[in-house]
């Protein structure tokens, strides 16, 4: 600590030695110039300069001096600059070395000298002795001693120019953009600066003045210039500069240095150009996609675009294929001239022709009812795509209607189409389908022009109602009353509201025996019967014996004369005339279609002897019947023996 303070001691005094040198020297060197001594006196300045140099590095560091060990002297403050006074520390207890009190009465100064003096030095290293400053004559500002730096005799010598901007400009350069950076070339000369040569570059001052600047001061990779947008850009450089004046003189203060470059970065040809596409009408946008552009010539390596295609095109016509351009990141699209080479290709829907039209077939629906005395309609259509456009879709057959239908990925609406079928009595009637069809596309567009229609009649069928009459079924024991019942059933699906038929039952069993109970039936007005399949089946009369007489029924049976069928040789021909409701009675014994006996009871079936359908047979014999049946056996035979007689005549002929 103690060599730190010798040293900081003498630095001081040199520095004060230094000042003083100055202000004395520059007055003394101008009277010299003056009279012609100036050269003479700057070499004398050297040669003292020099020996102050080799006096200060010949002395001894404080630090090497063993006296200095047990020196308590305090240490002066490391910046002289801010406080020429170094305060002593006001706390002596704690520290073994105090620092000098900073009160004025400690430390006196000498008159008219502001820098303080410091504690004296141990005896075995005197400080060097410092030059006061002439009387009433302050430090001035920013004193280099305050650096701790002699001045230098350029300083000496130089101006100050204070805030000044200096323009260099470079040499003109043109490049076509490459993406390269391209560097100045700064115009240099040569200019003697105290008798040595120095390589320098023009610049000239706000006022035009001129003023040299080392070429060593600029950087030559600082000054580039690489895209259009930069051309003849001026950039301001960095770092200090050593400048001289006109004269040669240096040149001081705040100074900056704009560069004009004087590059001229012209932009590159870039030439660009869309695909021409076309298709078939589809009823689908046409955009240009995934389509690479037809040409693309002009970018750098490394640099390119993406493409943004803005038109499309539905209908049969042609559009140009436009296209924004997107640079990808790091391409400046300033660098290229394309507007006047860009162009676009076209987009063209073309027209289908009829074998290549969309075809579709409209048919009428069909449908079928049961006769019910009501009218029934069929309206509605279904539209079927044929010719690889395959679809179906339903329409309630209103021209006003619009349905919906996808062909491929269009989407279409088809109208004005109806479709309708009436019909009221059993049988088949026509669903025409009709109109002028109008289709339009996603866009609402009309494309009606794209399609061919084919209609086809759909069908209403009104099937007749099956009915199925039966007349009652009955029986009794023999008492001598013939066995009649006028109830005829309906069942099947019955007369439709409002209509039926009235019946005129005729069967009937006197004699012990079976018969069936035959009836027919008569149509209501309004009633007609084409609308109706009707099936007819007689129920069975039977008359068994009486347990308490059977003689008597015996002889009953054999001598009766009514057999109880409605032949002519019933004695009982009166028949009663039942009409009946239209309404049927549920049967679950129908039998659709046939004339024949379905569900009759166990008590009511003809034993296998006695069954004989459509006649009467008794148990008792029926000679009369017999009779008739011999008499046809006999006329077989003798027709016969007569047809093969006659066969034998021709063949002997």
């Amino acid at each position: 600590m103690k060599g730190k303070l010798v040293r900081k001691i003498f630095t001081a005094s040199a520095s004060l030695l230094a000042v003083t040198t100055m202000a004395l020297y520059t007055p003394v060197m101008t009277y010299a110039e003056e009279i012609g001594l100036g050269e003479e006196l700057e070499e004398t300045s050297e040669e003292e300069n020099t020996s102050e140099d080799e006096a200060l590095e010949g002395n001894t560091d404080p630090g090497d001096d063993p006296s200095l060990e047990n020196d308590s002297a305090p240490e002066p403050d490391s910046s002289p600059e801010n406080d020429p006074a170094p305060e002593p520390d006001p706390s002596p207890e704690n520290d073994p070395a105090p620092e000098p009190d900073p009160s004025p009465e400690n430390d006196p100064a000498p008159e008219n000298d502001p820098t303080p003096e410091s504690d004296p030095s141990p005896e075995n290293d005197p400080a060097p002795e410092s030059v006061p400053l002439p009387e009433n004559e302050p430090l001035p500002d920013n004193d280099p001693a305050s650096e701790n730096e002699p001045a230098s005799m350029d300083e000496e010598l130089s101006s100050d120019i204070g805030a000044a901007m200096l323009t260099v400009s470079a040499a003109p350069l043109n490049f076509e953009y490459d993406g390269q950076p391209h560097y100045v070339v700064l115009p240099t000369k040569t200019i003697a600066v105290d008798s040595a040569e120095v390589l320098v570059v023009t610049a000239s001052g706000d006022e035009g003045e001129t003023y040299y600047i080392e070429a060593s001061s600029f950087d030559a990779n600082d000054y580039f210039v690489t895209n259009v947008s930069e051309s003849n850009r001026a950039i301001e450089a960095e770092g200090g500069f050593i400048v001289y004046s006109a004269d040669m003189t240096p040149v001081t203060g705040d100074i900056r240095v704009l560069v004009n470059t004087n590059i001229t970065i012209t932009p590159k040809k870039l030439v660009l150009k869309s695909a021409s596409i076309a298709k078939l009408y589809d009823g689908t946008p046409l955009v240009n996609g995934d389509e690479r552009l037809e040409v693309e010539e002009g970018f750098i390596p490394g640099e390119g675009a993406t493409y943004s295609f803005t038109e499309t095109i539905t209908e049969v016509g042609v559009v140009p294929n436009n296209f924004d351009v997107i640079p990808n990141e790091g391409t400046d699209l300033s660098n290229y001239d394309y507007i006047e080479y860009k162009e676009s290709g076209t987009l063209e829907v073309i027209d289908r022709l009829d074998s290549q039209k969309y075809t579709l077939t409209v048919t009428g629906l069909s449908g079928t009812y049961k006769y019910d005395g009501t009218e029934h309609e069929v309206s509605g259509f279904i539209a079927e795509g044929r010719s690889n456009s395959e679809f179906r879709v339903n329409g309630n057959g209103d021209p006003a209607e619009s349905i919906s239908f996808e062909i491929g990925n269009a989407a279409f609406t088809v109208s004005g189409i109806s479709s309708r079928g009436v019909g009221k009595n059993a049988g088949e009637y026509e669903v025409t389908t009709t109109g002028s069809p109008v289709v339009k596309d996603s866009f609402g567009n009309v494309v009606t022009s794209q399609f061919n229609f084919e209609f086809v009649s759909g069908k209403l069928t009104i099937e007749k109602r099956n009915v199925t009459l039966k007349s009652a079924s009955d029986k009794k024991e023999y008492d001598g009353e013939a066995l009649t019942n006028d109830e005829v059933t309906i069942s099947g699906d019955g007369f439709a509201q409002g209509e039926g038929a009235s019946f005129n039952v005729t069967g009937k069993q006197k004699a012990v025996g079976v018969s069936y109970n035959y009836f027919t039936y008569t149509m209501n007005p309004g009633t007609s019967e084409e609308n109706y399949e009707i099936s007819k089946i007689p129920g069975k009369l039977r008359v068994t014996k009486a347990e308490n007489n059977s003689s008597e029924n015996a002889s009953s049976e054999n001598s009766s004369t009514d057999s109880g069928s409605d032949s002519a040789s019933s004695t009982d021909n009166g028949s009663d005339t039942t009409s009946v409701n239209t309404q049927p009675a549920p049967d679950t014994n129908n039998v659709l279609g046939a004339n024949r006996e379905t569900g009759i009871d166990s008590s009511d079936k003809i034993n296998e002897d006695e069954n004989v359908l459509g006649a009467r047979r008794s148990d008792t014999a029926d000679h009369t019947e017999a009779g008739h049946r011999l008499y046809i056996i006999v006329l077989s035979v003798i027709m016969g023996i007569i047809i093969i007689n006659k066969k034998e005549k021709r063949d002997i002929r």
